[in-house]
């Protein structure tokens, strides 16, 4: 997704600093959302391992009554 920014030297003072807002804004809400998908994928992927483990200790346990 690509944004289409104005000719930066073009604009005025005002709308350069409303536009460096604007961008620093958007570049926390990113990076809070980075955070949170991060803590959300470990926690995901340490109950996939868990299940994984739990199932590898089934799978031993039943290869002795076979």
């Amino acid at each position: 997704m690509a944004t289409i920014i104005p000719d930066y030297r073009r604009m005025t003072r005002g709308d350069r600093r409303s536009l460096i807002v604007m961008l620093l804004k958007a570049r926390r809400e990113v990076d809070t959302d980075l955070v949170v998908a991060a803590r959300e994928y470990n926690a995901a992927k340490a109950r996939l391992d868990e299940l994984q483990q739990r199932r590898s200790d089934i799978e031993h346990s039943l290869s002795y009554i076979d």
